[in-house]
């Protein structure tokens, strides 16, 4: 079949959207071509360039898809349907290379989409797990009884800033620092264990590890002081609490 008729064939579900024949096969790339979904294909490409039709079709097909995949896979409420509906839509779409051009037309878009409704629930449950496990740590470590009413009161006003604080701080560390902390604490390895890793002696993966906590609490502590502008004693008498459980809060972040 020549060029012209698959696009006539991939075209033919679509009459309504507008993509022209160059941007089709410019968007196909060098896929082959043999048992590829066409008409699939079109809809994407053109979903990716913007045509309204197009995305209207789209919109139409992630309503009743998402609701039934996640409903099905998971056994949610509308709300985490409505949650993986919007969160799709932002990531197949939005950037300079939509994420929906991943699509490769061996099977149905149908089912191609399900899939990705499917992890993005799971990915957006696991984001809500990690928001309440730091919660928690947060507020076991601003916990206990007995300290005096001026340090009480500053765990009060620091109650809300604290994770938010350490979140920015965590986001601040460089790749090597979380990738450091993460073998670290969530992946249970030894010194001996990140010094094979990082083809250095124990010695130096020891301060390398020790280096990135100081960091991240340094870190902590400079997003308190901009968030609170307290004084550094009153930062100090704060901090500490995070200090005294700071790998368990950095496991529930970091996993």
């Amino acid at each position: 079949m020549s060029k012209r008729a698959l696009f006539a064939k991939a075209r033919a579900p679509h009459p309504e959207v507008q993509l022209g024949e160059a941007d089709f096969w410019d968007g196909l790339g060098a896929r082959e071509l043999d048992d590829l979904h066409l008409s699939d294909l079109y809809l994407a490409i053109a979903c990716a360039r913007g045509d309204r039709a197009a995305l209207g079709k789209l919109d139409a097909m992630l309503r009743p898809l998402v609701a039934d995949a996640v409903g099905r896979a998971l056994n949610k409420d509308s709300t985490l349907v409505e949650e993986v509906r919007q969160a799709m839509a932002e990531r197949l779409l939005v950037g300079p290379r939509p994420r929906l051009l991943d699509y490769e037309g061996k099977g149905p878009l149908s089912s191609w989409l399900r899939s990705t409704a499917v992890r993005t629930a799971l990915n957006l449950q696991k984001s809500a797990r990690r928001d309440a496990s730091l919660d928690d740590a947060v507020e076991a470590n601003l916990g206990g009884a007995g300290d005096d009413p001026e340090i009480e009161l500053l765990k009060q006003r620091c109650r809300k800033e604290l994770k938010g604080a350490f979140e920015a701080a965590v986001d601040r560390l460089d790749e090597a620092e979380r990738q450091l902390l993460k073998w670290n604490l969530v992946g249970g390895e030894s010194i001996d264990k990140l010094a094979e890793r990082l083809s250095v002696s124990r010695a130096t993966a020891a301060r390398k590890l020790a280096a990135a906590r100081a960091q991240l609490l340094e870190l902590t502590k400079e997003q308190l002081r901009v968030r609170l502008k307290w004084t550094s004693r009153e930062l100090d008498s704060v901090v500490g609490l995070v200090r005294s459980q700071l790998d368990l809060s950095l496991q529930r972040w970091l996993r």
